[in-house]
């Protein structure tokens, strides 16, 4: 039941809006069942904007014990223990299985601290017996999914962020490099997104220690500012590209 919360939390809090993202066409439900893309969330640091763009594929089922029951929608109960100043914004309020959906999680975090996510969700399923749509009980997690946000000060300070960022040329016209410097080894990932929040590109690599390099192809991009993110190690570093004509 953890990977059935896991898949479908993000899209609490609707009341504070719609967002006007778009999901990502490259997420695959490959979690048997439900998908969130990426499957991680970035750390955020004090009076920093915060913005991430999340892709989430309902689950069709869910494990109820030692039986699977197939599910006709969701509900979203409560969530909380959220980080103070941070807010979500759905797409979409209805939520469908096997469908795509995208929220925008937004805010400037006030308070440091790891925060573990408490949600609670309603899963509704077909009664055959009654003829009629049911909720099951109450699923409740509050160990999966966690957002840390630190002292933007401290970072600055110390130097903790292991991320620098060269960016040749900028503004560019059809392909620009991404020059990453690293202190360590992991997975690094970017993304683009436009002003609307719409997923342009991702790419994600294995990064070494030093100078790593993406190169981003804008060719097919209307001119105008871009927004890109950098995540690496729960470390992410965000800014602007600027295609021209």
């Amino acid at each position: 039941m953890k990977r059935f919360i896991y898949s479908i939390f993000l899209f609490s809090l609707v009341f504070n809006g719609y967002a006007q993202c778009e999901p990502d066409t490259n997420c695959i439900d490959v979690a048997e069942p439900g998908q969130i893309c990426p499957d991680t969330l970035s750390s955020g640091e004090t009076g920093i904007t915060y913005y991430e763009v999340i892709t989430i594929i309902p689950p069709d089922s869910a494990d109820l014990g030692n039986q699977s029951i197939p599910l006709t929608r969701i509900v979203i109960d409560t969530v909380t223990n959220m980080p103070p100043g941070l807010t979500y914004i759905a797409a979409k309020t209805t939520l469908f299985p096997d469908s795509s959906y995208c929220i925008e999680i937004t805010g400037v975090p006030e308070q440091t601290g790891t925060y573990y996510l408490k949600i609670s969700v309603i899963p509704y399923t077909y009664s055959s017996v009654l003829s009629a749509e049911v909720a099951l009980p109450v699923q409740t997690d509050s160990t999966s999914l966690f957002i840390t946000i630190g002292d933007a000060s401290l970072i600055r300070n110390v130097g903790a962020n292991p991320l620098q960022v060269e960016i040749k040329p900028n503004p560019f016209r059809n392909e620009t490099l991404l020059g990453v410097q690293l202190k360590g080894y992991g997975d690094i990932r970017l993304a683009v997104y436009n002003l609307i929040g719409k997923h342009v590109y991702s790419e994600l690599k294995e990064g070494i220690e030093g100078k790593n390099f993406f190169t981003f192809t804008g060719r097919d991009l209307s001119p105008g500012i871009y927004l890109y993110n950098i995540s690496f190690k729960g470390h992410r570093q965000t800014g602007k590209l600027l295609k021209i004509k």
